[in-house]
């Protein structure tokens, strides 16, 4: 590690404390924000050596959580979206992130401020703790408060603000449970490559479909409840992975299997697709209302979100959402159409009618990826209508978008 260049005004009364770390394979430059009675008290202890991430900073009331680093200068990137310039780490934890969250982390104002530091990720990079990989390469700005029973990472890059929340200890990082994977992304460059160039997008846009717009951010909501990982609670680490991601079984003898497993679960639990375990409740919808104000105060005029399974519209219809393109409205309205046909089968059979949750695991039965001998079983076939999303042969998306207009919403 590089002597520390000290940097001071303009920063709140922190002082900036700059220097090169080499960690797994990788060489960053870290920024260590300080307050001057802790470098005086560290330079009077001659017997004293910071590790690579500094000492813990108390950050509870602190000048840290109001300060945006200078991203630009950062990433080295011209164009830095407004969501991730403007939204401190106050906005995060005081605005997004539901009190249910810090119970589980051990209080709200516990956090310390552990890292801050700018990080060069290559492609496909594991990510600091399980369940954060990114999948492109980039300059990425983070933080992480530590918490009692657990961590909050923000992230921060030219188009992009991404949060984490782990539950357990930062030096048992294989134990850490997520609870909270948010993402707030600016559109203005989809419809084109450059939609995907970066360390905090793990989809693509450049598809048909994929329309910019300088005033538009997509959401990404995920949250899960640490304590119930179905892994964790019966031991079955296959089905919790499989669970997290079906698609991973595409093609295998062993996908049906899986899939029969959690559709016959799902009659009796919320058990959807991509869910390692079940929402943490509240959190998703505390995130979303608290987001609106936000970016209506910044300029932007409308939320899109591109939900990845059948039950994700059903959520987002119920909290606002509409879905612009007709082609997309009579997709899912065949969908509806053939769902409720099967119900009727089901219902004269004497069987009972599908779950929301068993609707999901039908929609995804119907993709092009898992067709084959037995996929999907007649009485589950919905006749050849599928859920519209999906990747074609070349690379590009046919994405299905859901748009919530949240001009006038500015907070008093």
């Amino acid at each position: 590690m590089s002597e520390p260049v000290l940097e001071r005004g303009g920063r709140s009364g922190l002082v900036a404390v700059r220097v090169m770390v080499t960690r797994g394979g990788r060489t960053f430059e870290q920024t260590i924000w300080k307050r001057p009675e802790e470098l005086e008290a560290a330079g009077r202890s001659s017997g004293r050596k910071d590790s690579a991430t500094g000492p813990d900073l108390v950050v509870s009331g602190g000048h840290a959580l109001d300060h945006v680093p200078d991203l630009e200068r950062e990433l080295g990137h011209r164009h830095i979206a407004r969501a991730a310039q403007r939204i401190t780490d106050r906005h995060v934890l005081e605005h997004l992130l539901h009190d249910d969250v810090f119970s589980l982390l051990g209080g709200r104002d516990e956090g310390r401020l552990v890292t801050a530091e700018t990080v060069q990720v290559a492609e496909h990079d594991g990510g600091l703790f399980p369940g954060d990989e990114e999948h492109h390469a980039g300059r990425v700005h983070v933080r992480r408060y530590a918490y009692p029973k657990g961590a909050v990472t923000i992230k921060r890059n030219h188009n992009a603000l991404k949060i984490h929340v782990h539950r357990g200890t930062l030096d048992r990082p294989d134990a850490l449970r997520e609870m909270v994977k948010f993402k707030i992304r600016d559109r203005r460059y989809d419809g084109s490559p450059k939609a995907n160039d970066s360390p905090l997008t793990d989809w693509v846009y450049h598809g048909a479909t994929d329309t910019p717009h300088p005033h538009a951010v997509e959401l990404s909501i995920y949250s899960r409840d640490p304590r119930r990982y179905h892994g964790d609670v019966t031991g079955d680490h296959a089905t919790g992975e499989f669970l997290a991601e079906p698609f991973s079984l595409a093609g295998s003898e062993g996908f049906l299997p899986a899939w029969r497993q959690a559709f016959e679960r799902a009659g009796e639990e919320p058990l959807f697709p991509g869910q390692v375990a079940p929402s943490l409740p509240g959190a998703a919808q505390h995130f979303t209302v608290g987001v609106e104000a936000l970016l209506a105060h910044m300029g932007y005029q409308r939320i899109d979100n591109l939900p990845s399974h059948w039950n994700v519209v059903h959520y987002l219809k119920k909290v606002g959402y509409e879905v612009p393109r007709a082609e997309d409205r009579q997709a899912l309205a065949d969908l509806r159409e053939s769902l409720d046909h099967v119900n009727a089968a089901r219902a004269e059979r004497g069987e009972p009618a599908l779950t929301r949750a068993q609707e999901a695991w039908v929609v995804l039965l119907q993709s092009p990826a898992f067709r084959g001998k037995g996929v999907p079983p007649p009485d589950l076939d919905l006749g050849g209508k599928t859920y519209p999303l999906w990747l074609e042969d070349d690379g590009t998306a046919r994405n299905i978008w859901m748009s919530k207009s949240i001009e006038g919403r500015k907070r008093s």
